[in-house]
């Protein structure tokens, strides 16, 4: 039997991105704030929308990029990025249905209230 391993899923963005409606979807197995520390030289002032621990981490963002391709932002090289410009709600609406579908168990999460880091963060 495989062990199932639990990791995050998780939408970032920084406040004029967040303006603009563009949010970076991903996964990790770190902790928020390692992950964090690792977008420091490229988003001073990033932040998570959606921060979320769960075992069906990899099937939720295959879902979300799935579902919102046409949105993708594509990168220097022309290819897709895990950048995206779409509303967030309608991120975190399909992020809670495909939670829901996956995970029936698991609770409905609550919208999240944004709070904008210090230049510290």
């Amino acid at each position: 039997m495989t062990e199932s391993i639990m990791g995050s899923f998780y939408i970032l963005t920084t406040p004029e991105y967040d303006l603009e409606g563009r949010y970076k979807i991903g996964i990790t197995t770190q902790t928020a704030s390692k992950l964090l520390k690792q977008y420091t030289r490229f988003l001073p002032q990033r932040y998570f929308r959606l921060f979320i621990e769960t075992p069906s981490y990899k099937l939720i963002e295959k879902g979300m990029k799935h579902r919102f391709n046409q949105y993708s932002v594509q990168g220097y090289d022309e290819a897709k990025s895990e950048w995206f410009i779409v509303p967030f709600m309608d991120l975190y609406n399909y992020f809670n249905e495909l939670l829901q579908k996956i995970t029936p168990k698991y609770p409905k999460v609550e919208t999240p209230k944004v709070e904008t880091p210090g230049r510290d963060s």
